[in-house]
């Protein structure tokens, strides 16, 4: 007669190592790490990669949620601050830690959570030409041009990316 088996047995799935080192290795790549940050840690590291004090700017951005209206949306590894502009407009700028890839999947999750709350247009500028590949990584129908912006204290040449939601 064979022994009766445990009522309710542990059966854990055996993952092979080198296919996990494999699946970590491809989501590193795809900026993928499964690991969100904490919002206030993506923005004090932006700040420092900027060379701000990030207690000056922990209180500049306080002070445009409170007077200004404007609201932090995190997605992923990815803070965005959305500055309201005029009714149905709002400006938008980004602290992240994510590859492009995850930047332009980032961009196109903001940008259904801007439509859902009835934005229409939404913009950005950056004076980084790079950032050209990103917004056309999200696939979205976005509207490039030039123009001058102060940044970092002084009149810099810049792209505007504007999105008709």
């Amino acid at each position: 007669m064979l022994p009766t088996p445990p009522k309710n047995p542990i059966i854990a799935p055996q993952q092979n190592q080198d296919n996990a080192a494999v699946m970590d290795a491809i989501k590193k790549e795809q900026g993928e790490s499964g690991e969100q940050k904490a919002a206030d840690i993506i923005l004090r590291d932006a700040a420092l990669a900027e060379g701000a004090d990030p207690e000056d700017f922990f209180f500049r951005l306080a002070s445009m949620v409170k007077n200004a209206g404007a609201k932090l949306v995190q997605i992923n590894n990815s803070v965005f601050l959305v500055i309201p502009k005029q009714q149905g407009v709002v400006e938008t700028h980004i602290a992240t830690q994510e590859s492009p890839k995850g930047i332009a999947r980032a961009y196109s999750g903001l940008a259904k959570t801007l439509k859902n709350q009835g934005v229409q247009r939404a913009y950005t500028y950056s004076d980084n030409p790079a950032f050209q590949s990103v917004a056309k990584l999200t696939g979205l129908n976005v509207k490039i041009s030039q123009d001058a912006k102060y940044i970092g204290g002084k009149m810099n040449p810049s792209y505007v990316y504007e999105l008709e939601l």
